[in-house]
C-alpha cells in the first residue's frame, strides 16, 4: 500500500478520529443498502421468497476454497461467461434439465472466495464482505446468518457443492443476469456493489484536492484518501514495513495502523483492530 492509498472510514475513525478538534468529512450520496438482504430478495422469484422461522445459526468457518468435481459421473464443459467486462471460462454441467455453473469459477473473477461446510455452500462476497449462504437440505438463502428466502424448485443434496444454476449465482454474488449477442450469459454486479465515485473531501470546513486518489464507496463501505486528509491537518505520515503511522501534531502521539491486520495503536500500545481492511 502506498502513501497514496485510501482507507475505510471505519479505519478513518480509528486513526483520525483522535485528534481533537479536527474533523473530516465527505459529502456523499446516502450509503446503499446492502445488496444481500433486498436485492436478493430481487432476485429471487415471488414463489421463492418463503421466509423461515428458524434461521441457522452455524456459520461456514474459515478454510481453503473448494474447486471439485461432483461426485455423480456427469459431463462437465467450459464455457464463456462475461463477467464484469471480462471473458472468463466457468464450468458448467446439466443435471436433468437444469444447467448448472461451479460458483468457484465465478467467484475467483469477482476476488470471491467459496467454501463448504457440512450442507452449507459458502460465498465470501468480496464487494460488500457479506457471507452468502445456500443450505443443501432445502435450498434456503442466508446472508449473515439471516434467512432471505428459498430457491425455486432446488433439489436437496445431502452434502454441500458448488453446483448451483444461474439464478442461485446471481442471489450469491449480487450480479444481474443477461445474454449478449452470442448467447453468452453475463454477469454485471449490481451498482450498489461497485464502486461509486463524484465524491468531495472537506476537513475542518475546507475542500480537499484529492488528485487521482477520489474518495469513493464500494457496497456500503465509505474509503477516503489517508495521506491528503493528514496533510490537510498538517500531521505527519509514514509508511514503513505495513505500518502506517500518524504523528499527531497537537501532543506528539504516534497512531499506528497495521495493514495486514487492522491493529491500531497508540504510542505503541494496542487499542483494538478496525474492519474492512480488505478495501485498504
Amino acid at each position: 500500500m502506498s502513501l497514496r492509498s485510501i482507507l475505510s472510514a471505519a479505519a478513518f475513525a480509528a486513526v483520525l478520529g483522535l485528534f481533537g478538534g479536527a474533523e473530516a468529512q465527505s459529502v456523499a450520496p446516502t450509503p446503499p443498502t446492502e445488496l444481500g438482504i433486498e436485492n436478493t430478495q430481487a432476485h429471487l422469484p415471488t414463489e421463492a421468497r418463503e421466509i423461515s422461522d428458524a434461521v441457522d445459526e452455524r456459520a461456514v468457518p474459515a478454510g481453503a476454497a473448494i474447486d471439485v468435481a461432483p461426485e455423480a459421473a456427469v459431463s462437465i464443459e467450459h464455457v464463456d461467461m462475461i463477467i464484469e467486462g471480462a471473458l472468463t471460462s466457468v464450468r458448467s454441467r446439466t443435471m436433468g434439465e437444469t444447467q448448472q455453473f461451479n460458483l468457484t469459477d465465478v467467484g475467483e473473477a469477482l476476488r470471491s472466495r467459496v467454501e463448504l461446510h457440512d450442507t452449507l455452500l459458502g460465498y465470501h462476497r468480496f464487494q460488500d464482505g457479506a457471507l452468502m449462504s445456500i443450505n443443501m437440505t432445502d435450498g434456503k438463502v442466508r446472508s449473515n446468518k439471516v434467512v432471505l428466502g428459498k430457491l425455486p424448485n432446488f433439489e436437496p443434496r445431502e452434502t454441500a457443492d458448488p453446483w448451483i444454476a444461474i439464478n442461485a449465482v446471481a442471489v450469491m454474488t449480487g450480479t444481474h443476469v443477461s445474454k449478449d449477442d452470442q448467447g453468452r450469459t453475463v454477469l454485471k454486479l449490481d451498482k450498489r456493489l461497485k464502486p461509486q465515485f463524484g465524491l468531495e473531501l472537506w476537513v475542518n470546513g475546507a475542500p480537499v484536492d484529492t488528485f487521482d486518489n477520489q474518495p469513493r464507496t464500494i457496497g456500503a463501505v465509505l474509503l477516503l484518501p489517508l495521506e491528503e486528509v493528514v496533510d490537510a491537518l498538517g500531521h505527519t505520515l509514514t509508511d514503513e514495513n505495513g505500518v502506517i503511522t500518524v504523528l499527531r501534531t497537537q501532543d506528539q502521539a504516534r497512531i499506528s495502523l497495521e495493514l495486514a491486520t487492522g491493529l491500531i495503536s497508540v504510542n505503541t500500545t494496542p487499542r483494538g483492530v478496525t474492519p474492512d481492511m480488505q478495501f485498504a
